[in-house]
């Protein structure tokens, strides 16, 4: 027997097609929660931050995103009629938000 073709006997193989991917797919929707609700003081207090933003404002913002959790950091602006807030690029539903900090008020 050749060199290769004795390596090839002992290379992985997925015996089931797309086992592995279903295996990935089950772990990650394990890890997946779901959405808090929040109280009504909390409701109140996030109306109030995003009230407060102003153009570039800099802030720290934690909202819900497809089963879990995320926080991110950084330029904001509000988008009043799309219930949306951009942060960086990044839009988020006022209503995903958990969350939310005013680091920095600029007015550029």
């Amino acid at each position: 027997m050749k060199r290769e073709d004795r390596a090839k006997q002992f290379m992985p193989f997925d015996a089931v097609k797309g086992l592995r991917k279903s295996l990935r797919l089950k772990e990650i929707e394990k890890q997946m929660v779901k959405k808090k609700e929040l109280s009504e003081d909390s409701i109140n207090e996030i109306c109030g931050v995003l009230r407060r933003i102003e153009r570039n404002s800099i802030v720290t913002v934690c909202f819900f995103c497809e089963g879990h959790y995320e926080t991110k950091t950084g330029k904001a602006r509000v988008v009043v009629e799309k219930n949306l807030l951009e942060v960086d690029e990044v839009r988020i539903d006022f209503f995903d938000i958990y969350k939310i900090q005013i680091i920095e008020n600029r007015d550029d």
